[in-house]
């Protein structure tokens, strides 16, 4: 038998020997959420419960597998419990239950670019291709995603300002939903809303299958419980109708998935929604000194919602959370080199290491140093900056510049003049190759449609001569700019809000080409500049995986790293500016809570004075969920420019 007093702490074991009932589970950042479900498993196991009658419920399946395996080690033995995914368990029940279903237990699970081409299909069928302010497939297919996971009318999701444009074509999207939801039908597929959908109506329609299932499963457990939606939550109520066990886990504070639909209410209402429900904090945090939490223990201060509670660490230090002042987003990138570097200095191996950003584009400009540095890292959410495709774009003139002979380059800009695909990209840059930019104005090229647009490509390469780097480069990009969007005015595209994407998607892109420009500043040639961006940093030396990581806050809940660095951490960004006052500022609170309780050790916090955000210089003001005039000091390190150099250099 399994000592649990020995094992777990007091609430901890609290929440293992619950037997009876509903209960909320409360688990804060590093609080032990995993080994206290698991210990649970293992307890009513011991306890004479069939694991076959045990349903655990996570967000992936990875973490159901760690978990049952986890369980079997400790018990010394298989156990037959249900550990899956909401819809790998819903997609279970279907196949079993298809006939109350109204489907065939051979359904087929589609992916969405497989949605997006019945959207496709199902456009052209009703003849809408061409219409314009229509969404392309892959916009529509998340469009209705987003109206599933929200629980909201596809009317009401085009009162929101992102889909206006759609609005004045709102009968023709309802008729192409309905006809999409008939070819699914007909050809037996199910997306993953659909799964989740069809589970909830058979439960809804036959109360008697609900049952079955219900005692079948006589203990469930909810993982992540903050991330659920409202077609989820509703999946759990209508199997827990009759038998009230049910313990639900998570934390209110981590709820950051509001933009996929998770509803915050879920955890919050639930003691409401369940009567007698038990409700156990979990507080004791094995992950980060008590000065990191007490930092974050302040930000949670911010919330106007949610369960209070303050976490307590194991371990203290006598280094506070550093508040680093720097002039700009160019000496932020210099700074957080400089503190990797010191920190791996100490001992701390990179993957230990965790630069933390609201939004990808913060991280552009560090992006471009590390790479100079020959320093590796993974990125987690987002493309990195160099890898976009135009920035490539952009780039390839440069190596043009300083390499003629570069071929791949030609391929690249070739491609982006009007009636050139790839078999003459490829046969014209060999030729330029041979021949030099000359051969673009060869009378060989005349009566061809692309014969106008490679002229003044060559006038463009004409231009450079005598030109320094710096011009060279704005020059280039504003052809590209240019050409582009006259290859997308003169496209042949399925319906004109396919070409009103597009140029969307240009004048976004225009804003990374400005922070291209702006980092070339530093550099006296295009081939340094070029070297920088484009060295391949996989050959630094050392293990391959101890790579750096740079990561959205998003992208990181659940993983801990020994030092963080938080970038930008000002007013307008963390908050964002459309938040401020308004009721979604909560969902940035969260974010800074879930940034601040990554890091076990080490936290920095950068706060620019000046940051260029969208093109546009803003004044960096310290993030308001940090500030606090009377106890600032208290929580953090505040040092100013000069106190950084002396540090560093």
């Amino acid at each position: 038998m399994i000592d649990y007093k020995k094992e777990l702490n007091e609430e901890q074991y609290k929440a293992v020997m619950h037997d009876k009932g509903p209960a909320l589970l409360l688990a804060g950042a590093g609080t032990g959420k995993t080994r206290t479900l698991i210990y649970r498993v293992a307890h009513l196991i011991e306890s004479g419960v069939s694991p076959e009658s045990i349903l655990l419920l996570t967000f992936t399946n990875k973490a159901a597998a760690e978990m049952k395996e986890r369980a079997e080690k400790m018990l010394k033995e298989k156990c037959g419990i249900t550990a899956c995914t909401y819809h790998s368990f819903c997609v279970k029940m279907l196949r079993f239950y298809a006939s109350f279903a109204g489907i065939s237990p051979n359904f087929s699970i589609i992916s969405s670019p497989d949605e997006a081409d019945i959207i496709d299909i199902a456009k052209t069928e009703l003849n809408f291709q061409r219409l314009s302010n229509m969404p392309t497939g892959t916009v529509f297919a998340s469009m209705l995603s987003t109206c599933v996971n929200k629980g909201i009318s596809l009317e009401d999701l085009l009162t929101e300002q992102r889909y206006w444009k759609f609005r004045q074509n709102e009968k023709k999207l309802l008729a192409l939903k309905r006809k999409v939801a008939r070819y699914k039908e007909e050809h037996n597929l199910l997306n993953y809303d659909d799964i989740l959908l069809k589970f909830n109506s058979m439960l809804a329609s036959y109360p008697d299958v609900a049952k079955k299932i219900e005692d079948t499963y006589q203990y469930i457990m909810v993982d992540e419980y903050q991330d659920t939606n409202v077609l989820q939550d509703s999946i759990i109520k209508k199997i827990r109708k009759y038998n009230q066990n049910l313990m639900v886990v998570g934390d209110d504070m981590q709820s950051i998935y509001r933009f996929r639909g998770a509803d915050v209410r879920n955890i919050l209402s639930f003691p409401k929604r369940y009567v007698g429900c038990k409700v156990i904090y979990l507080v004791e945090n094995y992950r980060s000194n008590q000065e990191i939490l007490n930092l974050a223990n302040h930000v949670m201060t911010n919330a106007t919602e949610g369960y209070e509670k303050k976490l307590k660490a194991q371990f203290s230090s006598e280094r506070l959370p550093e508040v680093c002042y720097v002039d700009d987003m160019k000496r932020e990138a210099e700074f957080v080199l400089e503190s990797i570097k010191k920190q791996h200095m100490k001992g701390i191996p990179y993957k230990e290491i965790c630069v933390l950003y609201r939004n990808s584009y913060q991280s552009y400009e560090l992006e471009v140093l590390l790479n100079k540095e020959g320093l590796d890292f993974e990125k987690y959410g987002g493309i990195r900056f160099l890898d976009r495709a135009h920035i490539k774009d952009v780039l390839a003139f440069l190596r043009i510049y300083t390499n003629p002979s570069d071929e791949l380059a030609w391929f690249r800009i070739l491609q982006l003049h009007i009636g050139i695909g790839k078999v003459y990209a490829r046969n014209i840059s060999r030729k330029c190759l041979e021949y030099g930019p000359e051969y673009l104005i060869d009378d060989c090229h005349k009566r061809k449609k692309y014969g106008v647009h490679i002229r003044k490509l060559y006038d463009e390469i004409q231009s450079w001569e005598g030109k320094e780097f710096l011009e060279i480069l704005k020059s280039s990009c504003a052809y590209y700019a240019k050409t582009l969007e006259n290859t997308i005015r003169n496209k042949k595209v399925d319906s004109e809000s396919d070409r009103e994407e597009s140029l969307q998607d240009l004048e976004r892109n225009k804003e990374d080409i400005t922070i291209l420009q702006e980092m070339a500043k530093d550099y006296d040639s295009a081939l340094a500049f070029l070297d920088a961006t484009t060295l391949d940093a996989t050959k630094s030396k050392g293990n391959e995986e101890d790579k750096l990581v740079l990561s959205t806050i998003h992208s990181v809940k659940g993983l801990e790293y020994d030092t963080v660095i938080l970038l930008d951490c000002i007013d307008e960004i963390l908050p964002s500016a459309r938040y401020i006052g308004s009721p979604e500022d909560n969902e940035d609170v969260r974010c800074m809570y879930v940034a601040v309780t990554r890091a076990k050790n080490t936290l920095y916090m950068i706060v620019p004075k000046i940051v260029l955000k969208y093109g546009k210089a803003i004044p960096g003001y310290l993030s308001r969920y940090i500030e606090d005039k009377e106890d600032l000091y208290d929580f953090c390190n505040v040092k100013e420019n000069e106190k950084i150099r002396k540090d560093f250099l």
